[in-house]
């Protein structure tokens, strides 16, 4: 993603925070806001292909995102390399 596009999609992330927090409480929106304020990079991956989170592909994902002090946003979640998920669905208990 160019450097001047990164601005506004952060922006957008923070929205779709927002709304998940409308639905299901994120303890700790705060936070992840001052989190996400801190990203500078990101990066898109379109695929396909189907992959689980014991394929290679996720993986080299985690590596790649690990690299580089990041993130990722898979099945409208935010997880980190340690598979925490920060917000969204994926960590939901139902």
């Amino acid at each position: 993603m160019a450097s001047s596009e990164i601005a506004e999609h952060l922006k957008g992330l923070e929205g779709y925070a927002r709304t998940c927090h409308e639905s299901d409480t994120i303890p700790n929106l705060e936070e992840v806001f001052a989190y996400i304020k801190c990203l500078r990079q990101a990066y898109g991956l379109i695929t396909e292909n189907d992959f689980g989170f014991d394929s290679k592909l996720w993986v080299i994902l985690k590596k790649i995102a690990d690299s580089v002090d990041g993130v990722l946003f898979v099945c409208d979640s935010l997880v980190d390399t340690k598979d925490l998920v920060i917000f969204g669905p994926l960590g939901s208990d139902e």
